[in-house]
């Protein structure tokens, strides 16, 4: 799950009351998210079959004798539309996936905006606790290790002469 997918799961779980902005803004999320999902499919799509195209004119460049003829094979032909066909639909899916996520952060902005806008000034206070003081009466107690040679008793390595 992405960043974004997460924050809008979040705002989703906020926007839990009951009344009619609420859930029209909670309509307007959902709708937003999978139009943006949809078309960011269709050029996923898009992308594969632009890949197909290119591998398939790779194909016939390699295995296709008539190749570098003067006369194009059907199947070059075919490859080529598919090529240009996907590029152009993808241009127009980008373009239409960038129109659709900017009104889904349009529709985020405004659940965060309802949000914030309803709580109140005590939901957001936090109550401290005060500073506990030592009292003079109890004692402190320093803890000291003391410095015993036993690990070079423990390990002994014989010296190199």
């Amino acid at each position: 799950m992405t960043e974004r997918e997460r924050q809008a799961e979040f705002l989703k779980r906020l926007l839990k009351d009951g009344t009619e902005d609420c859930k029209r803004l909670k309509t307007r999320l959902i709708q937003a998210q999978h139009d943006e999902h949809c078309i960011r499919r269709a050029l996923i799509l898009m992308v594969l079959v632009a890949i197909f195209s290119i591998v398939g004119l790779g194909y016939c460049a390699v295995l296709l004798p008539a190749f570098f003829d003067n006369a194009t094979p059907l199947l070059v032909k075919v490859f080529c539309a598919l090529g240009l066909g996907s590029v152009i639909c993808m241009l127009i899916f980008g373009s239409c996936w960038l129109w659709y996520r900017k009104a889904s952060n349009h529709v985020n902005e405004e659940c965060r905006y309802f949000v914030s806008k309803r709580l109140k000034p005590t939901d957001m206070t936090v109550a401290f606790q005060q500073e506990s003081t030592v009292n003079r009466d109890t004692e402190v107690y320093q803890i000291e290790t003391p410095a015993d040679d036993a690990e070079s008793r423990i390990i002994r390595f014989p010296r190199a002469s």
